[in-house]
């Protein structure tokens, strides 16, 4: 049996450079976001028994604003630590997500359904990932 080099027809992808961005980081992002749309619902959340609540872009950027300063003045953490979050799909969450950004920590988002070697793992990981 002879082996031959086949040629692929599809064409190779030459990358191309990121597209710059509009802001210097998330958290100003975030910030922009939520000025532009401060009185519009930025999530919802609705329970099974109908019950249900909603965030407004400003609600969650002081929300997440107090939550920056939490970690940053009440914990001590410093920009580049990094910070687990294990929530449930809930309005904590976005809240607790972008003030994390906002405190120029990174965030480890962690599934609650992780078994403990998995978060283990999980948590082993993302102590030596440097950005």
């Amino acid at each position: 049996m002879t082996s031959a080099i086949v040629e692929s027809p599809v064409p190779l992808l030459t990358p191309s450079p990121a597209p710059t961005s509009a802001y210097r980081n998330l958290a100003e992002l975030i910030d922009r976001t939520a000025e532009g749309y401060a009185t519009q619902h930025a999530f919802t959340a609705v329970l099974p028994n109908g019950m249900f609540g909603n965030l407004t872009f400003a609600q969650l950027l002081h929300a997440a604003d107090q939550f920056a300063v939490y970690l940053r003045d009440g914990l001590g953490l410093a920009v580049g630590d990094r910070v687990a979050l294990q929530l449930p799909n809930s309005l904590a969450y976005p809240v607790c997500a972008f003030g994390v950004l906002k405190a120029g920590c990174v965030l480890v988002n962690t599934n609650p359904l992780y078994t403990a070697p998995e978060m283990i793992h999980q948590y082993r990981d993302s102590a030596r990932a440097r950005w």
